[in-house]
């Protein structure tokens, strides 16, 4: 089997438990926590902002640091703090536990995800939308495969127990890949592909980055978009369920959701190589604020539910699948770790409160999630309009 090839299996198989735990069973433990510790779903949507807030913080070390010494060893790190955080979820005494442990999680999340995703891109620089839909594909489509997994654990092991299986196939599988997850030994050399999003010779480093208008475009994006998707990763299945739906299909809403959140990314992904990053990101995000519309009025009718489930999914997938390439196209393959790692500040210090905790907080003050789903329509919208005016930048 080619080189490249083993790179790309080994990156998304690390990813697969990851994602599977962020975006599906945080989502199904958030009735186990109200229960467990009698709070509201304002207080429980601080555990994603907690978690998010980690993102903002070791996304941009974990490029760092794979950059300087490479992808193997940050994943391996990465693997054992996230296996080490499913331990300690089993047995937080309260909610503010859940709040440190989330942030350790999420950091574990960062140090596997950035450099799989980094090495994937590397290995094909003339198919980098391909390359990073498929890692992002199996981050994001995990949750809607192993969600069912987890409810079943869930119902017939227990909190605890789901909690210990989870991390222990985590610690075995993916410390078996971690080893495939390394940069070409002269990706420096590669030369950045001139794509659909603009001419240019590309910046390398975050100083020159950040001086730019397409970054800070980005930027906003993943605080807003991303903000309304994990926004919905939390409260999916509390929204389905206040419309009057069974736990069960609240669950399959919740699968729905991630599985286009997954599926998307691999065709975003193909798609922006062919007709250009900012035409799908803004379709896609077009797509999301009409998911959230559409929540609005779904009442208790499954169909319309599932399809903005199925809508608001495809946007967060893009958002992960196309900005990751666009960022690389923009800004070269030296310094990418720490250029698109620092593009996750906005995704972990402002999206985190915006969709979570805001969406959680509104719900407690109406008793409906009409404004919540109103405001992260909103939050699509302008993303889709934002992204419209990102193009490569110009040297100089």
């Amino acid at each position: 089997m080619r080189r490249e090839t083993l790179v790309l299996i080994g990156s998304g198989v690390c990813v697969w438990l990851p994602g599977a735990v962020t975006f599906g069973l945080i989502g199904l433990l958030v009735p186990v926590w109200a229960r467990a510790f009698n709070v509201g779903r304002g207080p429980l949507g601080l555990v994603m902002t907690f978690l998010l807030a980690s993102l903002g913080v070791f996304m941009f070390l974990g490029g760092k640091y794979s950059d300087r010494y490479g992808a193997r060893r940050v994943v391996t790190v990465g693997i054992t703090m996230c296996s080490a955080s499913l331990l300690l979820f089993a047995y937080s005494p309260s909610v503010y536990a859940l709040y440190v442990i989330a942030f350790i999680w999420g950091a574990g999340t960062c140090l596997v995800y950035i450099p799989s995703l980094s090495s994937a891109q590397k290995w094909f620089p003339r198919r980098r939308g391909m390359a990073s839909g498929v890692v992002n594909m199996l981050f994001g489509i995990s949750a809607a495969f192993m969600v069912p997994v987890f409810r079943y654990w869930l119902d017939h092991l227990g909190y605890p127990l789901t909690m210990v299986t989870t991390a222990v196939i985590n610690a075995l599988v993916s410390l078996m890949f971690a080893r495939f997850v390394v940069f070409p030994e002269e990706f420096e050399t590669v030369k950045p592909v001139v794509g659909q999003s603009g001419g240019g010779v590309a910046y390398h480093g975050l100083s020159e980055a950040i001086r730019t208008t397409s970054f800070w475009l980005v930027w906003l994006t993943w605080a807003l978009c991303g903000g309304a998707g994990i926004g919905m990763v939390v409260h999916s299945t509390s929204i389905s369920l206040s419309l009057g739906l069974s736990v069960a299909i609240a669950a399959t809403a919740l699968a729905i959701f991630n599985l286009t959140n997954g599926l998307s990314r691999i065709l975003s992904g193909i798609l922006s190589d062919r007709v250009g990053r900012v035409t799908v990101m803004s379709l896609a995000y077009a797509m999301g604020a009409v998911g959230f519309l559409l929540l609005t009025i779904a009442g208790g009718n499954y169909p319309l539910v599932a399809l903005s489930n199925l809508l608001t999914g495809f946007a967060f997938g893009t958002l992960f699948a196309v900005s990751a390439p666009f960022i690389m196209d923009c800004f070269g393959t030296r310094h990418y770790g720490e250029v698109f790692g620092f593009t996750f500040t906005a995704y972990g210090f402002v999206g985190s409160w915006l969709g979570p905790y805001v969406g959680g907080l509104l719900y407690d003050v109406t008793g409906s999630y009409f404004a919540t789903c109103l405001l992260f329509s909103a939050y699509c919208l302008a993303s889709a309009v934002l992204v419209l005016f990102a193009k490569r930048p110009l040297n100089g």
